[in-house]
């Protein structure tokens, strides 16, 4: 499961690598028609499937139905127009809170944020979470030496990646 999926990059990835299949959701119908394309163009369009709409109404569906993933990805913006709005600090926890109930019982949940200064902090949220859905916190690869961080800049860093594993 692909959350805010814009090009589904990492749902066409992973169906390259293996994987039985694929749902990109994203509230923007021309990013799902790139995502379609990708998954065309890579050879897996006959395991990738598209869901337009909100990812917040989404997931409390899916959970709501006892849907459950091995792998659940979310990449959202930091803010974004549409439907009320996307705004990483007020609407990241409550999703976090919601998706980790939709991993099966192995399936991980990987949380990414492209801050660009914003002030959310993804690890606690989702320890929060994690508590909740009976995961476990990992710890995510470190960035590159393409991505330094300057010491006593904690908001120049510009990109969050964290995960966890249903138990």
């Amino acid at each position: 499961l692909n959350l805010f999926a814009y090009t589904g990059a990492f749902s066409a990835s992973l169906l390259v690598a293996g994987a039985r299949e694929a749902l990109d959701v994203d509230l923007s119908a021309p990013a799902l028609r790139w995502a379609q394309e990708h998954a065309e163009l890579n050879g897996v369009a006959e395991r990738h499937r598209i869901e337009h709409g909100d990812c917040l109404g989404f997931v409390a569906a899916a959970a709501a139905r006892g849907e459950t993933w091995d792998i659940v990805i979310i990449d959202p913006p930091t803010a974004a127009q549409g439907a009320g709005g996307w705004v990483a600090a007020r609407d990241y926890p409550r999703l976090l809170d919601e998706a980790v109930r939709l991993l099966a019982p192995g399936g991980r949940l990987v949380a990414c944020l492209n801050t660009h200064g914003a002030r959310f902090d993804l690890e606690r949220a989702l320890a929060r979470a994690a508590q909740l859905g009976r995961c476990v916190v990992e710890r995510g690869p470190a960035l590159g030496v393409d991505l330094p961080l300057m010491k006593g800049f904690p908001e120049g860093r510009p990109y969050v990646l964290a995960t966890c594993r249903r138990q």
